[in-house]
């Protein structure tokens, strides 16, 4: 039977190497994301279904259900895969752009997951894809850390809840990977130097962030653990692939030992 699963961000780096490579395997792929213009030259083959959806909308999300009810029956996965990139020191990242961090990365999964519920059953997958950058907090990340954060402590909850459905819910946690979002990070760390105290920082870390972005994963090596995971019959909770050894060995030390670190960084 043919399988089906929606894709958000399907327009994205990561989002659409994980819709190609769902529908080389022969799968339904309903690729949805708020970019109208690239929607529309997304249709690689017959197996993809673009669908325009703003994830921050519960009710965009409702009529992606409608869509998806007019030729699937039910979904035998989620891959929330929208999500931004908000940096800068947090004395001085606006309110705004805080909240766009939380309303794509967290509450975009939350109304999807809620709203296409009914189209899941027993046995479907949902894979939340968060970031390594929860293992350590790091200055100049904060807005998209906390987020990652949120939307993780969202997984735990969630998993549990989903347990007597039969449902499996998997957070993937990639290092860097050479997509836009790392690009536009690079570019929003060296446009906010307003507090002089952070402007060597923030350029070095800007460097570390445009050399990732040169040097990261190819998307289709995340996507191919993605899809591995929506097909595996024990999935486990929490995957990692492509981490920085250096922030995995700072996510082992004492608290105090990383503060020090990070002052000497500053």
């Amino acid at each position: 039977m043919e399988k089906a699963y929606l894709v958000t961000g399907a327009c994205g780096g990561l989002g659409r190497a994980v819709t190609s490579a769902l529908a080389e395997r022969g799968a339904r792929v309903f690729a949805s994301d708020i970019d109208r213009e690239a929607l529309a030259q997304s249709r690689e083959s017959a197996a993809i279904h673009p669908l325009f959806v703003d994830v921050t909308r519960a009710g965009s999300a409702t009529q992606a259900r409608t869509e998806i009810q007019k030729t699937a029956i039910s979904l035998d996965g989620i891959v929330c895969a929208a999500g931004v990139y908000v940096g800068g020191p947090l004395l001085g990242v606006s309110d705004d752009e805080i909240r766009r961090a939380f309303d794509i990365n967290v509450m975009g999964a939350v109304n999807i997951v809620r709203e296409l519920f009914p189209l899941l059953k027993s046995g479907s997958r949902i894979v939340l894809i968060s970031s390594e950058s929860t293992r350590a907090a790091v200055p100049f990340t904060g807005p998209y850390a906390m987020s990652k954060c949120a939307l993780e402590a969202y997984a735990d909850t969630l998993r549990r809840e989903l347990l007597p459905f039969g449902i499996r819910v998997t957070v993937i946690q990639p290092g860097a990977i050479r997509t836009r979002l790392l690009e536009s990070a690079a570019e929003s760390l060296t446009t906010n130097s307003r507090l002089p105290v952070y402007r060597r920082g923030l350029s070095s870390a800007a460097s570390v962030l445009e050399k990732s972005a040169r040097k990261g994963m190819q998307p289709a090596h995340v996507a191919d653990l993605i899809v591995r995971t929506l097909e595996s019959r024990r999935p486990l909770r929490l995957r990692r692939v492509g981490n920085d050894p250096a922030r995995a060995l700072l996510s082992m030390l004492p608290p105090s030992l990383i503060d020090a670190l990070v002052g000497k960084f500053l």
